[in-house]
């Protein structure tokens, strides 16, 4: 930091410009300007630019030539020393570790935090066959671990022992609980036929498949 602190005081602005088709948010060079308390010159939409006509910390422009020379110049004029106090002010309120640090502390990556466990929906993909030794185990497991919008879905293929039984007392107490039928055409068929039944991952929520295979 020492470094580049040394180079910015050198600079009189920092240059922060992409094509004008470009929308961003704030971007993680201006925040190093802002540090060094480097005003920014920005051609970007978005949060820089807010940030720039709120806190006058740069000038924001889109178009080029004799008018961006001339506002550079009346800022050098007019407005440069307090430019350079401004960017060094946003930093420190805005995002420096300690107003970072104490924002998480209040609460905020819980918040994040159940944000995003309420827009992921699960979808575990099970196959099972013959599996009536460790099929309630394997159930126990991953129930426990399902949210309430979650979901199971069993494929089941002909076994000759209890385990259709067995998921079907499950399915009946647990409504996030499916179980399919495969028709006795193996392993693979069995998993794409518990993945073809899973919720649907073009949805505007994200679906995360997990696949098991139970056998004794």
């Amino acid at each position: 930091m020492a470094e580049k602190q040394r180079i910015f005081d050198h600079c009189h602005f920092g240059i922060n410009i992409l094509k004008d088709t470009v929308c961003i948010g704030l971007t993680m060079k201006s925040v190093d300007y802002f540090e060094c308390g480097l005003p920014v010159i920005n051609t970007v939409g978005g949060d820089t630019e807010e940030f720039i006509n709120q806190h006058r910390v740069g000038i924001s422009y889109r178009e080029t030539g004799s008018v961006t020379a001339r506002l550079v110049l009346d800022a050098l004029k007019n407005d440069y020393p307090a430019m350079r106090k401004s960017s060094r002010t946003l930093f420190e309120t805005q995002f420096s570790w300690p107003v970072l640090r104490k924002s998480f502390s209040g609460g905020s990556i819980q918040s994040w935090r159940r944000t995003i466990e309420m827009s992921v929906r699960v979808s575990v993909a099970m196959a099972v066959y013959q599996g009536e030794k460790y099929l309630e185990k394997q159930l126990d497991s991953i129930i426990c671990q399902l949210g309430n919008e979650d979901e199971l879905v069993v494929s089941y293929d002909q076994s000759a022992d209890r385990t259709l039984e067995i998921i079907n007392k499950y399915a009946i107490k647990d409504g996030r609980i499916r179980v399919v039928i495969d028709q006795g055409s193996g392993i693979n068929d069995n998993f794409n036929n518990a993945l073809k039944h899973c919720q649907d991952s073009s949805s505007s929520s994200l679906t995360r498949t997990t696949f098991g295979f139970l056998k004794n």
